[in-house]
């Protein structure tokens, strides 16, 4: 027969074990429930080719400045396909230019149309692609957007993270 020390020894490793398995089991469910984040800190922003309502300009100028304050490094900010598709790419344009200057935008968004409202925007991302559109139906609908998405990320390391 076991010693009453040996008794209260295996009662307590037990214990240590099953809090060890529900701690684990815990953690795991907790990151399984986070959504997959991209880090946009080396982002490129695409503007389309040609002139850009001023509503449109300042989003883009604000998309580069303000990751830069927080990660070290303005964006840059290219037009048209000039950005490579290997980096992440924040793509803003309007609505009514989708189709002439990106016939590759995904369906969601070229289904995405209707009435046209001012300020009105959309935002779509991809994780395969490591693209996020910002679709507006006017210059001020890019700028609601590209506020939205710095209002959305979550700043750490040195990283820009957007769901």
């Amino acid at each position: 027969m076991p010693s009453l020390e040996a008794v209260h020894l295996i009662k307590s490793f037990s214990l240590l074990s099953c809090s060890f398995c529900l701690l684990a089991v815990y953690a795991l469910a907790n990151t399984l429930d986070q959504p997959i984040q991209q880090d946009l800190s080396k982002a490129v922003l695409v503007l389309p080719h040609g002139e850009v309502p001023s509503s449109m300009s300042a989003a883009a100028e604000m998309l580069s400045i303000e990751p830069g304050k927080r990660c070290g490094k303005p964006l840059a900010i290219k037009t048209g396909n000039d950005a490579a598709a290997s980096v992440p790419r924040i793509i803003l344009t309007l609505r009514d230019q989708i189709e002439k200057s990106h016939p590759y935008a995904p369906a969601e968004i070229l289904s995405g149309t209707g009435t046209s409202q001012a300020e009105k925007f959309q935002i779509v991302s991809h994780q395969s692609t490591t693209e996020v559109w910002i679709v507006g139906d006017d210059g001020r609908g890019v700028l609601a957007g590209a506020g939205y998405l710095l209002r959305k990320m979550a700043w750490k390391n040195g990283q820009a993270l957007f769901p």
